[in-house]
């Protein structure tokens, strides 16, 4: 009966089983080991912690268990209450190792949880009857608090343990020797280390927070800060200087200086003189003992030159190495240190904060200052009053500066005032004369630099270096317009053309015009102008117009021709009067600039011969060329524009008409059209024909309305003023007399011409035109959208055109 073993086993009294009912001797044994230890180390985790496992093994075997409960007067069966604790027996023979788990279950969830103190445990037995307590014991005695100290006390445990762990990897320097002596490893002394790693910025002194941020993170100490400041700072000192870590090195340095300044007067002079008189910036080891040794210096070289170096591992020093400011003054052109005397660290000075003090004389009764080493020159210059007589000094340019003076009261009386020239205002005196020097200098440089024409001869010159030949020149450049004669302006604007002249231009317009008012062709290159004329008069007499030549000498279209073809077939077509010398130099000159690379003859080549003709054979050519071009057209029917013939020959007006179509290399642009040449009108012009203005404007714009609109009224306002249309005419090819034209346009004297002027039958046309579309469509851009747009090209056609005009009712 189950029941009844329940009773027999003592359990119905307590309501549970526990281990006494089953085995009082194991239970009495475990209360006891379990009240010994809580009541020595606190509770259970802290006895296996601190006694039993103190090496944080995890494990302990029997041996090592009944030693220590023996040690804490554990008493009884000790090897039995180690096989108790074991809740596995097969760990009896294969391991017969006890861990937390089996030596007290609820330590090992305690130390799971990071609960050190054992609080939720103690929370389970120690129930305080809370009415008996005061307001601070119920709370110190509240869960929430136990457990939020016992968390921080373990996190300021690790922490400890975390810092102790980091402060037992660091090898670095926590004292001032080591500290020191680190530097030194790294750096080969404290004078290097100072300039690379404490002073980079060269101060010469350091502030504690300076000081604190240069050990901290650029070298990595790691001791006490203040500590290390008591040490190496002076008491009551603000900053700290290369002195008080080495004074040692500064001595040195000091004895350097001082030996440099004894020598030459100022630091500057004593690198320029002594040091580097090859002027190459910098010096080595070997050259800089050497030199030493020639001045008579003394001490250890080998200690002085690891003393300057810059970086540990450099093998040479420089200016600024010796005297930072010196080195500034002379990089900023004081090279005679003027900026830099009477000063507490210029090149005439002590060095300054981290190398003592040197007084300045006061009179004859000088006393040394506190820590100025024994041997060192007491005195040293004082503006004004140089220690000797040196190149740059106020003695030796006092005489230079006799409106810049300082007064300075002798000790002699007070009434009496010597005048000396301060350093400052030698100083502003050699800027002003470097300022007016470097003015002079670059003038003379721009003068140098304009190596340009400076009179006639060399403007011809330049003429052909740039175009190859006088007549390229005045055909590709100067005369662009090609109107063979060019006023003063037009002249101006031409040299900036040709590559400028140094020279006044007024004087080479006087030698090149002779008090004319115009020049041309012949006045630049008068034997060129002879050769070009009798070659192209040649040409004229015997084929009249060019293309004819041309034709003649060339076998084969578009043919090319050297210099020797062109000579030999000239000669053979009956050249005479023109040696073969005389034909190289014609060549020569009809060939395009040298810019376009082409060193061969073609056919448009030969309009250069035009700027020589007289004016009776251009219009005679031009009769002759006009002809030829509408005679196929009326006897065959040809096809050929009229625009194309203009293309091909170099003149395509009527005998009588003075014009000539626009230069091929520059076409004429409907809405930009070109500056015009503004030739002055002579009686010896021909006076152009209305009829032959309007057959210009037919030929060049398809219509006398297209060259209305396109060219003359281009502001769209209806009439075109007098001077306009002059220029405008010019830059399309008139040459003749356009005031006369413009006089027998405007009958009527108004000062402008309307279309009505130029073409009254071509007027009243458009006028119908224009009546027609208003009173059909309204406006333009409707009728142009409904009648002749139809198909929304943009573009219409003769037919389409046709079908408009009559949409509109026009019958013109």
């Amino acid at each position: 009966d189950m029941k009844e073993f329940w009773c027999a086993l003592g359990a119905e009294r307590d309501g549970v089983l526990r281990l006494r009912h089953l085995d009082p001797r194991s239970d009495e044994l475990m209360q006891g080991f379990r009240n010994t230890l809580s009541e020595k180390y606190g509770n259970m985790l802290n006895a296996w912690q601190t006694a039993f496992d103190p090496q944080n093994r995890s494990l302990i075997d029997e041996a090592a268990f009944v030693k220590q409960c023996t040690e804490d007067g554990i008493e009884g069966d000790l090897v039995q209450l180690f096989h108790d604790l074991l809740d596995d027996p097969l760990k009896i023979n294969k391991y017969k190792k006890m861990s937390l788990r089996d030596f007290d279950l609820a330590a090992y969830q305690a130390l799971a949880r990071m609960d050190t103190d054992m609080i939720v445990e103690a929370q389970k037995t120690e129930k305080a009857n809370p009415m008996e307590m005061s307001f601070d014991e119920r709370q110190d005695n509240m869960f929430s608090v136990k457990w939020t100290r016992a968390q921080s006390k373990v996190m300021r445990k690790e922490m400890a343990e975390r810092v102790q762990q980091e402060n037992e990897a660091d090898v670095g320097c926590e004292t001032l020797q080591t500290l020191k002596s680190m530097l030194i490893k790294k750096y080969k002394n404290l004078a290097i280390a100072w300039k690379v790693a404490l002073d980079p910025m060269g101060q010469g002194h350091l502030s504690k927070e300076d000081w604190y941020n240069a050990v901290r993170n650029r070298v990595g100490f790691h001791g006490d800060l203040r500590q290390l400041w008591s040490e190496a700072a002076k008491p009551g000192a603000g900053h700290i200087s290369l002195y008080d870590l080495d004074p040692q090195a500064v001595q040195v340095l000091w004895d350097f200086r001082a030996f440099l300044l004894e020598a030459y007067g100022d630091i500057m002079t004593a690198w320029h003189q002594g040091l580097d008189p090859r002027k190459r910036g910098k010096i080595e080891e070997d050259d800089f003992a050497k030199r030493l040794k020639d001045m008579g210096y003394e001490d250890d070289i080998k200690k002085l030159w690891q003393l300057l170096l810059a970086e540990p591992h450099r093998k040479y020093i420089v200016l600024r190495d010796i005297d930072a400011k010196a080195a500034d003054a002379y990089f900023r052109g004081d090279d005679k240190a003027l900026t830099l005397y009477g000063t507490k660290s210029g090149p005439q000075a002590s060095p300054g904060k981290w190398t003592g003090k040197l007084l300045s004389p006061k009179g004859e009764d000088d006393e040394e200052c506190p820590g100025t080493p024994s041997g060192s020159p007491k005195t040293l210059a004082l503006p004004g009053t140089p220690s000797k007589g040196r190149p740059g000094s106020s003695s030796s340019v006092a005489s230079r500066a006799p409106s810049n003076q300082s007064v300075a009261r002798s000790t002699a009386g007070d009434d009496e005032a010597v005048y000396r020239p301060t350093r400052i205002a030698i100083w502003s005196e050699e800027l002003g004369a470097r300022k007016r020097q470097g003015a002079e200098m670059r003038l003379k440089q721009e003068m140098d630099l304009q190596v340009g024409p400076k009179c006639l001869d060399d403007y011809r010159r330049q003429l052909v270096n740039g175009s190859g030949s006088l007549a390229g020149a005045w055909r590709y450049r100067m005369d662009e317009e090609c109107t063979g004669r060019m006023s003063f302006m037009q002249f101006v604007m031409a040299i900036d053309r040709t590559g400028g002249y140094s020279g006044s231009v007024k004087q080479l317009w006087a030698e090149f015009s002779n008090e004319k008012d115009e020049v041309t062709y012949q006045d630049l290159d008068p034997d060129g102008f002879e050769l070009l004329q009798a070659f192209g008069v040649w040409i004229i007499d015997n084929y009249e117009t060019f293309k004819g030549f041309w034709k003649s000498i060339e076998k084969y279209k578009d043919e090319q021709l050297e210099e020797g073809e062109f000579v030999d077939r000239c000669f053979e077509n009956g050249l005479e009067g023109i040696s073969k010398r005389e034909m190289k130099r014609i060549f020569k000159m009809l060939l395009p600039e040298p810019s376009t690379g082409r060193t061969k003859l073609i056919q448009p080549d030969l309009k250069v011969l035009s700027i020589a003709l007289p004016l009776d054979v251009k219009l005679a050519m031009r009769k002759t060329s006009t002809e030829k071009t509408m005679a196929p057209e009326r006897s065959n029917g040809t096809e050929k524009t009229e625009k194309e013939e203009a293309r091909e020959s170099p003149t395509s007006a009527s005998p009588k008409s003075p014009l000539r179509p626009p230069s091929p290399a520059s076409p004429v642009s409907p809405t930009t059209p070109r500056s015009p040449s503004r030739v002055k009108c002579s009686p010896e012009l021909p006076v152009i024909s209305v009829e032959e203005f309007r057959r210009t404007l037919k030929r060049l714009y398809g219509s006398v309305h297209a060259g209305w609109v396109k060219y003359l009224d281009v502001t769209e306002v209806g009439r075109v003023p007098k001077g306009e249309f002059v220029n405008r005419a010019r830059s399309i090819g008139v040459t003749g007399q356009v005031a006369a034209l413009f006089a027998e346009l405007d009958v009527d004297k108004k000062g402008f011409i309307t279309l009505q002027d130029l073409d009254p039958e071509v007027s009243k046309i458009t006028k119908q035109f224009f009546s027609c579309v208003q009173e059909t469509y309204g406006t333009i851009e409707e009728a142009w959208r409904k009648a002749f747009d139809v198909t929304k090209r943009k573009v219409v056609g003769k037919k389409e055109f046709a079908k408009g005009r009559e949409a509109i009712g026009f019958e013109g």
